[in-house]
């Protein structure tokens, strides 16, 4: 039976569909490898008990926008894509020191030398 499209998004928003993919995505990593940072809205299906203790299990670093203005995680999203396709995308980075290193940097380049520093 169709759920109906007034109630998709009940559906859709229940903790255990996203709990199941973040567990998934955990299964993939490697296993030495687990220094992660997961950035969120205050979607409420990122805020439930179970998907919150699963990120603490695995030590994750919970990274969540202030006060739920969906504005905030459109920037956070949009400074994450300039890192991604201005900078990281080019770079060879066999460390995670070195891609630690090299993170600084670029966001003192952004910050401070580049175009989008008027933005500040």
């Amino acid at each position: 039976m169709p759920i109906p499209r007034e109630d998709t998004a009940k559906y859709t928003l229940e903790p255990k569909h996203t709990v199941k993919a973040l567990q998934m995505a955990i299964n993939q990593l490697p296993k030495r490898n687990r220094h992660v940072i997961h950035h969120s809205d205050r979607g409420v299906q990122y805020c439930c008990d179970e998907y919150v203790k699963l990120l603490t299990k695995n030590q994750f670093k919970i990274s969540m926008t202030e006060n739920g203005d969906p504005r905030d995680n459109a920037i956070a999203e949009r400074v994450n894509g300039i890192l991604k396709d201005e900078w990281l995308k080019k770079m060879k980075l066999k460390s995670i020191p070195e891609a630690i290193d090299q993170l600084k940097q670029i966001i003192q380049i952004y910050n401070y030398g580049s175009s989008h520093s008027k933005f500040r």
